[in-house]
């Protein structure tokens, strides 16, 4: 998961490089890897592009089973002061993906860190609809808020 290699990044940097870092992006970001993760609702729930057997078929495959709780493999398991001095985050990802419970609970623990994030939740969209988006309106339109998002500045 990008979003897993991302987040072991940050936590493995001093502040003082992390400081240099203004801004993280997570396209349908999967953040938990124990197989709590998913929820009952989540095991049964429909995804046109994975099922709960696929996701754990691919943790046996991404890390030891006793590595799963590990902070640099599942983001969710880390303390509000692993952020200090994280930058903001924006997440985006469809309504219909198998992660999203993954991402709320994320939203959560960076606000309890006091870490500013914006969860951008796309209608009746499905796991990384926006690398289509020359097919899909909808994916055109969430790349755009990502792109108004990264350009955006600081008044100073």
């Amino acid at each position: 998961s990008g979003a897993s290699i991302a987040m072991a990044l940050m936590f493995s940097l001093s502040e003082k490089f992390r400081e240099s870092i203004n801004k993280i992006i997570f396209f349908s970001p999967w953040l938990d890897m124990t197989t709590d993760s998913l929820s009952s609702t989540e095991k049964k729930q429909k995804d046109e592009v994975f099922s709960a057997n696929d996701i754990l078929h691919a943790v046996e495959l991404y890390t030891y089973s006793s590595n799963v709780k590990n902070p640099t493999i599942s983001a969710l398991k880390a303390g509000p002061e692993m952020f200090n001095s994280f930058p903001e985050f924006y997440i985006q990802l469809g309504e219909k993906e198998l992660l999203l419970s993954q991402s709320e609970d994320f939203v959560d623990l960076l606000e309890h860190a006091k870490i500013k994030c914006t969860l951008d939740v796309v209608p009746k969209m499905m796991y990384m609809f926006q690398m289509v988006d020359e097919y899909i309106p909808e994916a055109h339109l969430a790349i755009e808020r990502i792109a108004k998002y990264i350009n955006s500045r600081e008044e100073v």
